[in-house]
């Protein structure tokens, strides 16, 4: 399916994608709705003014609307709340509201100061944040599992493929008509390695919003690796069989290479909820025309919907599980059938 795809002729950019990713694509905003009833108390106001201090003054991306469920709710809120209607009151609920999976419930539990203040900032999102704005190329998020000895074998086995791939890959050439890089970034391929703890309390609404809609099981639970690049976005998540030289190899490649003519929201991944000041890596602000996505590049070999990822299995017991990330997978299938109706159209208007 992806060959045949591919096959169709595309209008390409030499831009990197992930120097595109991170000049251009704005990362998608998550919905913090704040359900509760009545005025709030000074208790609850203040968590709410630290959601609003992450979104206004750390850069996060992140809405938030108060809801009281004594009134008529908006579409979102009405949806979020048919099922938690039974939640004691204030309770907060974020969802991603970026392309298929509109709606997921990336983490949902009582209003406090201190969840609000760790919901989009936390020590490892800072240092991914800081990574990405240096100009790395992607870096590899690992989620451990806990077992020592697997986990260190999943690090030793990104870290020594992506020292490979740092000398093998080779930028694309610059083309006349490349849209203008505005970052004063030098242009390198670089990979770097984040570990984190599954069981760190600081960490603990991150880790939710990674495992958000992905399949559990009752197996132990697996190293899981998040390409990360752009503005935050994860590329897949990647666990058991998945997690292997070739895929990181491929997805290297893909983040490495040229954009190509897809538009952002056909592309299997999800934005992560993090703060970070994107535009800082500009020495002027960026005009908003050029803020809006002009390319996006084809979905790599490996990291499409032929890739099942099982979140929660034993890498022994991910075939038995048969379980896969429903979100990009579902996001994938979409992205597919909108890129062959796309590349259709080009290839029927370049024959006439």
């Amino acid at each position: 399916m992806l060959t045949f795809l591919c096959a169709f002729p595309a209008l390409a950019c030499n831009v990197p994608v992930f120097r595109y990713a991170l000049e251009r694509w704005q990362a998608e905003p998550y919905e913090a709705v704040v359900f509760h009833r009545g005025p709030l108390s000074p208790a609850d106001r203040a968590a709410v003014v630290a959601l609003e201090k992450a979104r206004d003054d750390a850069h996060a991306n992140l809405n938030v609307t108060l809801a009281d469920v004594d009134f008529p709710l908006g579409r979102l809120p009405a949806k979020l709340w048919k099922s938690r209607t039974n939640a004691p009151l204030p309770h907060l609920v974020v969802s991603y509201q970026g392309g298929a999976t509109e709606g997921l419930v990336a983490w949902a539990g009582p209003l406090g100061e201190s969840t609000a203040r760790t919901l989009a900032e936390s020590p490892v999102r800072r240092a991914l944040a800081k990574e990405l704005l240096a100009g790395k190329s992607a870096v590899w998020l690992l989620l451990e599992s806990g077992n020592a000895s697997a986990d260190a074998a999943a690090a030793a086995l990104i870290e020594k493929e992506l020292r490979v791939q740092e000398k093998e890959l080779e930028l694309p050439p610059a083309a006349p008509d490349d849209p203008k890089m505005r970052a004063k970034l030098p242009l390198r391929i670089a990979f770097s390695v984040l570990r984190l703890p599954r069981t760190d309390p600081a960490e603990a609404p991150f880790i939710t919003q990674l495992l958000a809609g992905e399949s559990q099981t009752n197996q132990p639970p697996v190293p899981v690796a998040f390409p990360v690049f752009g503005r935050g976005r994860a590329l897949a998540a990647l666990s058991g069989g998945d997690l292997s030289a070739d895929v990181i190899e491929s997805a290297s490649r893909f983040l490495t290479g040229a954009c190509s003519c897809e538009v952002k929201e056909l592309n299997p991944g999800k934005d992560l909820l993090l703060a970070a000041d994107w535009d800082s890596i500009f020495e002027e602000a960026l005009p908003p025309e050029e803020r809006t996505p002009l390319a996006n590049p084809a979905i790599p070999p490996g990291l499409g919907p032929e890739t099942n990822t099982v979140i929660g299995a034993s890498t022994a017991g991910a075939n038995s599980a048969a379980a896969a990330n429903q979100n990009f997978l579902r996001l994938a299938l979409t992205s597919l059938v909108a890129l062959g109706l796309f590349c259709g159209a080009v290839a029927l208007w370049r024959k006439s």
